[in-house]
């Protein structure tokens, strides 16, 4: 993941928060938030082509291990937590104002 700037970081984790807030899977913005980290290589052709199958699909549609599956795989791709490297920076302030348990 490259560095980015407090705003870019910012936005970063306030669409990680929106994307599993909204009621359906979008991957269009998991796409931007991808681009925004820089995190291609964090996820394999495979395991894309499994995210596109689901997009747009409700939350409360999917099977609910599947739903469990599936958050966890793009929480572990967008990697939030790389962002707090020490717990009184501005950085980690802004990711902890933002985070919430999925």
């Amino acid at each position: 993941m490259r560095q980015l700037t407090l705003l870019q970081a910012a936005a970063y984790v306030q669409g990680a928060k929106d994307l599993l807030d909204k009621d359906w899977f979008d991957i269009c913005q998991f796409d931007t938030l991808v681009k925004l980290g820089d995190i291609k290589d964090s996820i394999s052709g495979e395991d894309y082509l499994a995210l596109r199958a689901v997009h747009c699909t409700h939350w409360h549609k999917m099977d609910p291990r599947f739903r469990t599956m599936l958050r966890a795989k793009i929480l572990e791709i967008l990697n939030v937590d790389a962002f707090i490297q020490e717990p009184e920076t501005p950085l980690a302030k802004v990711v902890n104002f933002f985070r919430k348990d999925y």
